[in-house]
């Protein structure tokens, strides 16, 4: 069995673990990115017209130069994950070893990782798994009568072309249902949104809500500096532009949570008559799945934790965690939350070395 050794293992290729690798190489940390699918993985596994909502200058990695004819661009999927690529060539933040974690479990000194090809002992450990790798697949009373999908299988709208689809329900609330519903929607799918509570959507698409937008960042920042610790909300709305004109006009309409689906007709717990679609698309999110950790004794349920907190390495020292909800503050799980907590991660990684 091959058995290799470092300071500090980083579970995760993606924005979190490059980010907090960037940081140990600045500290002199020994350290190795694990990720079996290389770096950037989830987003690799997204839709190809999957773009990031939030303008650039707030996405930045650690360490990238900003240039100003980008700062507010929201880049796309594809663009985003070649410049993951090249920041980890870039930034150097080798070894990148390309297997999976099966097991983490409290060794002679630290940390053993059981993965796909041996053993990895370590001092320390950072999961910076995320959240894409688990989709949330809400309970839906179903005969099969009509398929249903997850959003995270979602590539392109040809592959329900190929397939004759012409009317969807899409299931959800949030960024991703706004740009699965825009885009099936602009392919001339007929296309009706589902969700328990309503939907909201960023003004955006005007001059004005554009400037609200970017001023609604630099508050975030003000306050974040003021208190960095500040819990909150942390769930955005969908973006703005087609998708805010489609359902003002009525073209995709808005119903409440679905109940069942029966006889290819899905059934509305508000009590209407049912629709006729051909297929569900489930944009309800994700979860993060931490079941390589259920060798610890952590509160791990079918490979959930019920609580992801910064506190954790005061019971267990070395074991950190990056890129979840409310970690240090309401923006931890996203891109700007993990630019400000990678550093601090770093800093209690390089600590608690020379304490373990």
């Amino acid at each position: 069995m091959n058995s290799k050794q470092f300071d500090c293992v980083i579970i995760g290729a993606g924005p979190a673990g490059l980010s907090v690798a960037y940081h140990l190489k600045k500290l002199g940390v020994e350290f190795a990115l694990l990720d079996r699918e290389g770096v950037g993985s989830s987003w690799k596994r997204m839709n190809d017209s999957l773009k990031l909502v939030s303008p650039w200058w707030t996405n930045m990695l650690p360490g990238t130069a900003l240039n100003p004819f980008y700062a507010f661009k929201k880049h796309s999927r594809s663009s985003f994950v070649k410049y993951l690529e090249s920041y980890y060539k870039e930034k150097e933040l080798g070894p990148l070893i390309t297997e999976n974690v099966n097991a983490v479990r409290k060794g002679e000194e630290g940390y053993l990782l059981e993965t796909s090809n041996g053993e990895i002992k370590c001092r320390a450990v950072v999961c910076a798994s995320g959240y894409f790798g688990n989709p949330y697949i809400p309970e839906i009373e179903s005969d099969g009568s009509v398929d249903v999908f997850h959003a995270s299988s979602f590539k392109n709208v040809d592959q329900l072309l190929e397939r004759g689809v012409s009317s969807v329900l899409v299931v959800g609330r949030r960024v991703t249902a706004g740009q699965l519903a825009e885009e099936l929607c602009s392919s001339g799918i007929s296309v009706s949104l589902s969700s328990r509570g309503g939907v909201e959507v960023k003004k955006n698409d005007t001059l004005y809500g554009a400037l609200r937008e970017q001023v609604y960042f630099f508050w975030e920042s003000l306050k974040l500096f003021c208190k960095p610790d500040l819990k909150g909300d942390s769930y955005p709305v969908m973006d703005g532009g087609k998708i805010r004109g489609y359902i003002c006009s009525g073209e995709i309409p808005v119903y409440g949570a679905p109940k069942s689906i029966e006889s290819g007709q899905v059934f509305l717990e508000e009590g209407i008559h049912p629709l006729n679609v051909d297929t569900v698309w489930l944009a309800t999110g994700y979860q993060p799945k931490l079941e390589y950790l259920e060798g610890l004794d952590l509160a791990i349920q079918d490979g959930e934790m019920a609580e992801i907190s910064s506190h954790l390495e005061e019971e267990y020292p070395g074991l950190y965690f990056i890129g979840f909800d409310n970690l240090f503050n309401f923006t931890s799980r996203y891109l700007r939350g993990i630019r400000r907590d990678s550093r601090r991660i770093a800093d209690r990684v390089k600590l608690s070395l020379g304490e373990i």
